[in-house]
């Protein structure tokens, strides 16, 4: 629809941007307690926030010290600090929202109370958010070292006479603890009628003299260090009452001289009363039973419990007590019903345990009453489960208590339901491309699942690359990188109830898997009796489209340009780039490139190194062309192949030129189709480079006069001397093979079609260099005759080419019975040849006179 007014549609707002960076700090104390006297350790951690850079800008913290404390040290990495816990840096370096070091200071606490302490940061620089630019921290200081006691009776009520235990626990709530030496003392006020028999426990603690009859105060101490919120050793004593009647037993802790003190006196006191009473009630658990003996895990278990009140007296207030561990957690206790009275819980109740009460009420002499629980238990691993109720008075005193717990125990057995399920990432892929699989076991419960195993048979159109993890310590068979079909088995010890476990792999489709499906199962089995296996076994479907990747080459030298004779090592880099898997990756580097006038030489030296599973074919150590070739049996999506060799430079082609240049190309081929040829090659041109140098060089050639028969060998000798003044380095010699004649060999020298080139390298004033080169006569001989032969020095900026050539001549002799080439005469020939025709001539103009 058409907008009928235009002019409404834009609003502006304008923001203004200041200059300025916004900087925080905060802080913090190692602890927020600490004694009056000792060490305060604070962190201070300045922080850009944001804004402009601090490079070049100073940044100041402030550490100011409350009333109570004194300062002791201020340290930093890059800060300095003095003792006004002032601490600079010239600038911060790093990025916006990132920590500055932090700065640690250190002061002593010497008042009690809370002590506060405000830091600040600051640059030269606006701050738009000043708020954040201190932070206090407070700690409280003091000697306190808060002791608090309890005390309980092990049996309420008893009879005359009857053992019991009292049991004192001494606990310092800290703040801080009590050093060694420091003497803690627990007085006992015992009241008359009460009698302390034995010890029965009080590590550590020295103890007055036993037996101890009331009224009067027992003590236990010790002087031992302890640490804040820690309880002392237990001090346990045996007593009884000798009368009727209730007694009341109070016990007080208390800190000695030293340096800690107790502020908070109020906690420092107990009492329990213990009822003695005349009339006896001989309470008993007569049985308890569990049915059925043997129950799986998660089924119901009854238990049946029977008490009985042997007397004399009648019993009130009757309580059955049964503490029911090890329950399935939802449903765990399922009832609980009693002859008389009432339970609780007494209905269904979830958790993983539940303590039992049942009051019967009132229990005549004689008369006996039963108590009848449902529970579902739980357990880990099939074995007996043993549970006791017992049954007590809260009135009257029972003389015997012996009787007063009956047990049952019972067998269950482990029930488990082990669950499988399966992922595959991505949804589809194309073929080579990598799959996730992650295999999840599970166990539902209610036990622990004993041998947990996971198969996975492995498709048949599939290659495995790698097991990625597996969780909670489980381990898996290994399989090797490539492996088509086969099983992948993963097991666990154990699996809890409720947790599940994982197994992480990885798989390619095979090339021929294109158009089809990666179809992959699990199975999960376990030692452990289960409930439900139909859950077992998980499985994928993963879509296999065409494959598609793109393998590239590079290639890169150590060292360009290169001195003649010095090395350079090629790399070369063969990269897939994906997604897909790439099969039978093979790299092949020419030298020369084909199609390139290279003008420098340079020849093969070995050193090759190969990885990912390379085989190499190699040229010759010294060769000038040939072909390297490399083939890879594969490479993963984002795998790299590298292949490394040396090089040397040689000569160069150009007469007088100071560099020349070579080409190698290396090109990479894959059998899958590639979405991308265009960086398949790659031709490399490396320089190779001599430095014009003003000495006089000069060339000597000898050879065999001859006469030599074709076919004969002809060794050439050049020597080369530098006349100085100055060292030389980068000259060659240059021997054009005349026709007739072909090249052998020649250590230290290149042949390139009939042209012979030496690098003579270093050379120092008044030294020589010699080069012998070995050749060969044809047979039959073409070439001419006399045989001659010119060798040169290639040499710039040399100082005196007129000794820079220098020139053989070698006779070839005419086989018996052939022919030779057209006759020519030497130079000494053509003079004897004229000096007789001149005779000739001079006695025929004689003759002509006398006539």
């Amino acid at each position: 629809m058409p907008d009928g007014d235009l002019t409404n549609n834009t609003v502006t707002v304008d923001v203004a941007s200041n200059a300025g960076a916004d900087v925080s700090v905060t802080k913090t104390a190692a602890s927020s307690n600490v004694a009056q006297g000792a060490n305060v350790v604070y962190t201070l951690t300045p922080r850009l926030n944001g804004g402009m850079s601090l490079v070049g800008q100073v940044v100041t913290v402030t550490d100011t010290l409350g009333a109570g404390l004194t300062f002791v040290s201020a340290t930093g990495s890059g800060w300095t600090c003095d003792a006004t816990i002032t601490c600079t840096r010239s600038e911060y370096t790093g990025a916006n929202f990132s920590n500055m070091p932090a700065i640690t200071v250190t002061a002593t606490a010497d008042n009690t109370g809370v002590l506060s302490n405000t830091a600040g940061v600051s640059t030269a620089l606006p701050d738009p958010v000043p708020g954040n630019n201190s932070a206090t921290a407070n700690v409280t200081s003091s000697n306190d070292a808060d002791m608090r006691l309890t005390k309980t009776a092990s049996i309420n009520p008893v009879v005359p006479n009857q053992p019991f235990n009292y049991t004192l626990t001494a606990r310092n709530t800290g703040p801080l603890a009590i050093p060694a030496g420091q003497t803690i003392t627990i007085t006992d006020q015992v009241p008359a009628g009460v009698t302390l028999n034995t010890l029965v426990s009080a590590t550590g603690w020295t103890c007055d003299a036993l037996p101890f009859a009331g009224p009067g105060a027992w003590n236990c101490s010790r002087s031992t260090a302890l640490s804040a919120n820690t309880d002392a050793p237990v001090v346990t004593v045996s007593a009884m009452l000798t009368g009727t009647g209730t007694a009341i037993n109070n016990a007080c802790v208390a800190l000695g001289a030293g340096v800690r003190v107790d502020s908070n006196a109020a906690n420092n006191c107990a009492g329990v009363g213990v009822t003695s009473t005349a009339t006896q009630a001989d309470l008993r658990v007569v049985s308890k039973t569990a049915s059925p003996t043997t129950v799986v895990a998660g089924e119901s278990l009854t238990y049946v419990i029977t008490v009985e009140n042997l007397g004399p007296a009648t019993a009130t207030n009757v309580v059955v007590s049964d503490t029911l561990a090890s329950l399935v957690n939802t449903g765990g206790f399922q009832s609980a019903t009693a002859s008389q009275g009432s339970c609780t819980p007494n209905g269904v109740t979830n958790g993983t345990s539940q303590n039992l009460s049942c009051s019967l009420g009132t229990l005549a002499a004689g008369a006996q009453a039963t108590v009848t629980l449902v529970v579902r238990p739980n357990i880990a691993a099939t074995g007996n489960r043993t549970n006791t109720a017992t049954v007590r008075s809260t009135d009257v005193g029972d003389p015997d208590q012996s009787n007063n717990s009956g047990s049952v125990t019972s067998q269950v057995t482990a029930l488990v339901d082990v669950t499988a399920a399966k992922t595959a990432t991505p949804a589809s892929v194309a073929a080579g491309a990598p799959i996730t699989f992650v295999a999840t076991i599970g166990n539902t419960g209610p036990s622990t699942a004993q041998t947990v195993q996971m198969v996975d048979t492995l498709p048949s159109n599939a290659a495995f690359i790698e097991l990625v993890t597996v969780s909670g310590g489980g381990s898996c068979s290994p399989i090797t990188a490539g492996t088509v079909g086969g099983t992948l088995t993963c097991t666990w010890t154990s699996i809890t109830a409720g947790s599940q476990q994982t197994a992480t792999y990885r798989m390619r489709p095979l090339g021929n898997a294109a158009g089809s499906n990666v179809v992959n199962s699990i199975a999960a089995t376990t030692a452990t009796a289960e409930s439900n296996t139909s859950n077992n076994s998980a499985t994928t479907t993963t879509p296999v489209t065409a494959a598609q990747l793109d393998i590239l080459v590079n290639k890169v030298d150590s060292a360009d340009p290169v001195d003649l004779g010095q090395p350079t090592t090629y790399t070369i880099t063969i990269n897939n780039s994906g997604p897909s898997y790439g099969t039978n990756v093979v790299m092949t580097d020419i030298f020369p490139a084909p199609g390139s006038a290279p003008t420098a030489t340079f020849s093969y030296q070995g050193a090759l190194t190969v990885n990912a599973g390379g085989v190499c074919t190699e040229p010759t150590v010294g060769a000038t062309s040939g072909t390297l070739r490399c083939v890879f049996p594969g490479l993963n999506s984002g795998q790299t192949a590298t292949v490394t060799y040396a090089m040397r430079a040689e000569t160069l082609t150009v007469a007088g030129a100071t560099s020349g240049t070579a080409f190698n190309r290396a090109s990479v081929t894959v059998d899958e189709t590639e979405t991308t040829l265009a960086n398949n090659v790659v031709t490399h041109d490396t320089t190779a480079r001599r430095f014009t140098v003003a000495t006089d060089l000069a060339l000597v050639k000898s050879a065999p006069v001859g006469p030599l028969a074709p076919g004969a060998s002809l060794n050439y000798t050049l020597t080369v001397t530098n006349n100085g003044p100055l060292a030389s380095d980068g000259a060659q010699v240059v021997d054009v093979l005349p026709a007739g004649v072909s090249f052998v060999s020649a250590v230290g020298c290149v042949n390139a079609a009939g042209t012979v080139r030496c690098a003579i390298g270093p050379l120092a004033v008044g030294a020589s260099r010699t080069f012998t080169l070995v050749t060969a006569l044809a047979s039959p001989y073409t070439g001419a005759r006399p045989l001659v032969n010119t060798a040169t020095l290639d040499a710039p900026g040399d100082t005196n080419p007129g000794n820079n050539s220098s020139t053989t001549t070698t006779t070839v002799s005419v086989p018996p019975s052939g022919t030779s080439s057209i006759p020519t005469l030497s130079e000494w020939g053509l003079i004897i040849l004229s000096t007789l025709l001149g005779l000739m001539a001079w006695g025929q103009a004689a003759r002509g006179r006398r006539r």
